[in-house]
């Protein structure tokens, strides 16, 4: 799967919280870029193989911008807990990032 552009994990985070930003900007100024990249980066959250405790993590750190603290009351655990499930995810999403890259490169 070869995408638009060679994305970083702090790309794909960026995408995934500032969604609704991402989305005015293109229909503000009609670069549309800002639209590849949030379904770029909401395609790399669907296939980097996320566990459903992962994507909860992200959901509630990333789409919802709460501390780790906050989602770890919210999913009953650990705080630290909270921090490797958030490592673990962004380390699987590099991977399938540096897969995606490449790809391209062939």
């Amino acid at each position: 799967m070869a995408v638009s552009f060679c994305y970083s994990v702090d790309d794909v985070i960026a995408a995934i919280s500032n969604a609704d930003s991402y989305r005015n900007k293109a229909a503000d100024t009609g670069h549309y870029m800002f639209i590849d990249t949030l379904l770029d980066a909401e395609l790399a959250l669907q296939k980097a193989g996320l566990t459903e405790d992962q994507q909860k993590v992200l959901h509630y750190r990333w789409k919802l911008g709460l501390t780790q603290e906050e989602t770890a009351k919210l999913m009953s655990r650990s705080r630290e807990s909270v921090g490797m499930a958030e490592v673990r995810s962004r380390h699987k999403i590099q991977a399938l990032l540096a897969k995606w890259e490449a790809e391209e490169d062939v």
